[in-house]
């Protein structure tokens, strides 16, 4: 049987078992579903039974995007997120469908995390041990019962969605502390780089109520936000109760000023002249070209898209240039935590490197380099350990990524 056909018959099973069905089957046949769609919509005088038949392509694209979504990582859904929202940007797909497969993408991350969030922690490893001497142990009274370790807590960001920040031009995410709160908060800025490695710079954001984000194990940035949150704690105890921050923090992100004023002009001139052509109208319609009937209909799927908002930073940096021996080392805590032993040496090189520095006075820079480790975990609650920790239990380790200066 074609895998075109084994879908089929899974699609239309009152009972359908995607398991059975490979991530290439379902893409096989979603493109196949689409190139048919497009031949529909190529038909100069559709009659009703096209229509009807097109309709029926975009009800299957709704119930297989979801299953191909379910057959990923969670690695995978993030980097596909990325790839769909960077095309949105840059109006650079011709697949009116993107934008069903990214709410089934999101859809399934937050299923993960939340799946992630509820699974019991693994039973601790026991070793056998052959005592020296025999001891007396106390009997186990009937009833009683041992209670669980408890599990071992891990540091939590948000990651937020569809959001964008107007003064940075590299592709860009946001992170705020968890949970998250509407309100004026430190902020951490991921600047991905062509090379693929990222940027991280800092802000004092208010954000608005209602947003949309993931919640992410991670202590690293965790951390970064309780450095930023260090720096900005007196401007925040000094703004949060000023009128126009309490303003702004009961706005929604589809009201200015979060929402972009152009974007909703944009959509409504496409809606005006659509309705102007009057493609509602068989008649007319076939007496456009096909190329501008092609070229409205990516125009209209673009702008039923979700918009994007923009976060409202006051201030921008200003942690990073106050803390920057405490933002290099951080920036190398991924890195550094999992090396077995530790070659303080290898680190202390590293360290002065990645802050274009001279290394002088090797032994004694060595210890200082050490001390200021130690020191972060009171400063910011990144503690030793926790990396290897968390890569071993259930959580799985931090993704790969590289930060640079």
């Amino acid at each position: 049987m074609r895998a075109n056909k084994r879908v089929e018959a899974v699609l239309r099973s009152p009972r359908p078992n995607w398991g059975t069905l490979s991530s290439s089957d379902i893409s096989s046949c979603i493109l196949s579903k689409i190139e048919r769609f497009k031949g529909l919509h190529r038909i100069p005088k559709p009659t009703a039974s096209v229509s009807q038949a097109a309709n029926a392509i975009v009800d299957d694209l709704k119930t297989l995007y979801p299953a191909l979504a379910r057959k990923r990582d969670m690695a995978e859904i993030n980097k596909k997120i990325l790839d769909l929202e960077r095309k949105q940007k840059e109006l650079a797909t011709a697949n009116p469908f993107d934008s069903i497969y990214l709410e089934a993408l999101k859809s399934e991350r937050v299923r993960l995390s939340r799946r992630r969030a509820k699974l019991p922690a693994p039973p601790p490893s026991r070793s056998l041990r052959i005592p020296t001497r025999r001891k007396h142990v106390a009997k186990k009274l009937p009833g009683s019962a041992t209670a669980p370790p408890p599990e071992r807590p891990f540091a939590k960001v948000s990651q937020l969605h569809d959001v964008f920040s107007t003064e940075f031009d590299d592709a860009h995410t946001h992170f705020v502390k968890s949970p998250i709160e509407p309100g004026i908060q430190p902020c951490l800025i991921e600047l991905r780089q062509l090379d693929g490695t990222v940027k991280l710079t800092d802000a004092l954001t208010v954000l608005p109520a209602s947003v949309s984000c993931s919640e992410i194990v991670d202590p690293v940035y965790a951390a970064y936000l309780n450095l930023i949150g260090h720096e900005y704690e007196s401007d925040i105890e000094e703004a949060k109760n000023r009128p126009d921050i309490q303003a702004l923090r009961s706005k929604t992100c589809s009201e200015p000023p979060f929402s972009c004023p152009a974007q909703s002009q944009i959509r409504q001139l496409i809606f005006a002249k659509t309705e102007k052509l009057g493609f509602r109208n068989k008649r007319q319609s076939n007496t456009l070209s096909l190329q501008v009937r092609q070229a409205f209909d990516e125009l209209v799927a673009t702008a039923t898209k979700p918009c994007f908002w923009h976060p409202r930073h006051l201030v921008i940096g200003q942690t990073r240039l106050k803390w920057q021996k405490a933002w290099a080392i951080l920036a190398r805590w991924d890195e550094w935590e999992l090396q077995k032993p530790p070659r303080w040496d290898a680190r202390l090189v590293q360290f002065f490197a990645d802050r274009q520095e001279p290394v002088d006075e090797k032994s004694q820079r060595k210890g200082a380099l050490r001390k200021m480790c130690d020191s972060l975990d009171k400063l910011v609650g990144l503690k030793k350990g926790d990396l290897s920790a968390l890569q071993r239990l259930r959580h799985g380790p931090l993704p790969k990524r590289t930060i640079v200066l």
